[in-house]
């Protein structure tokens, strides 16, 4: 027996995903499913599965679940709430622009606007060791002294995901890669970290490139974009707003004040419409 489902291919700064609407249709989402379909020359080809479903609880309109292109379920993708969020408007899901959405980390708030352009309450940030989690300690607020070679003070936060970033003037892929296999030496984090090279241009401004936990080298991460920016402004390198590029594009980012949420505003795109077959047993 097999099922034909439809998704999504929609990408937003490009970080790419398969948006698949469970809703009218359905689709169990196992591990293997997802490496399958995330396979660039065997399958579709993505950083993350986002799959959208009736909501299990009142005060929202949609459950959202992640999934990587290693086939692990992750608790939030700020890109992806994005481009879900003008999935659902697209797909006649609903004719609001503003809507919210279940997580496994907790409620998120989007709104559409004009040009593609949207933007999601990302909440306010974590920098609790336990709650990225980590067994490091800060010596201040978020900032970590990890004993790499040579030794590097990191900035470490969580939104609903783990994130290290590093500042530095040097944000090619080989310098990433190279923080990467030093700062997974240290096991530090035992559910593993998203690694972000942050390079400061100006106050309002920062370039970042990006490892993600289960995907890899990937295009943009928003919640990266938000993690750098919130970490900068504790640190005193970063104005309230600031602009941030990345390899596949820019975000915009708000943190007014600590006891503020974060917003996350970007570009999203529908790229094209398709479907897979589905075999069951």
């Amino acid at each position: 027996m097999r099922s034909l489902i439809r998704f999504t291919k929609m990408q937003g700064s490009g970080n790419d995903f398969v948006v698949i609407e469970g809703i009218t249709q359905q689709v169990q989402i196992t591990p293997a499913l997802v490496r399958q379909l995330s396979d660039r020359r065997l399958g579709i080809g993505f950083d993350q599965l986002l799959l959208l479903e009736a909501p299990t609880k009142t005060n929202v309109d949609f459950s959202y679940r992640i999934f990587n292109s290693d086939g692990s379920e992750v608790s939030q993708c700020g890109n992806g709430a994005r481009c879900v969020a003008r999935f659902a408007i697209e797909a006649g899901l609903t004719s609001s622009k503003n809507m919210s959405m279940e997580t496994r980390q907790g409620r998120l708030e989007m709104q559409v606007q004009k040009g593609g352009m949207v933007r999601v309450n990302m909440g306010r940030p974590s920098f609790v060791p336990k709650d990225i989690p980590t067994t490091s300690h800060p010596s201040e607020g978020c900032l970590h002294h990890l004993k790499t070679t040579p030794e590097v003070d990191a900035f470490i936060v969580s939104f609903g995901n783990p994130h290290c970033i590093i500042q530095s003037e040097q944000t090619d892929v080989d310098t990433l890669h190279q923080w990467s296999q030093q700062i997974e030496a240290l096991n530090l984090f035992p559910e593993g970290i998203n690694l972000t090279l942050m390079q400061v241009l100006a106050r309002n401004h920062i370039r970042l490139t990006i490892l993600e936990r289960g995907a890899g080298l990937t295009q943009a991460c928003g919640s990266a974009a938000c993690a750098a920016v919130v970490t900068g402004i504790e640190r005193g390198l970063l104005a309230n707003e600031v602009q941030v590029d990345m390899p596949g594009g820019h975000v915009s980012v708000l943190w007014s004040k600590p006891t503020a949420p974060v917003f996350l505003t970007g570009p999203t795109a529908s790229v094209y419409r398709g479907h897979f077959v589905l075999h069951h047993n």
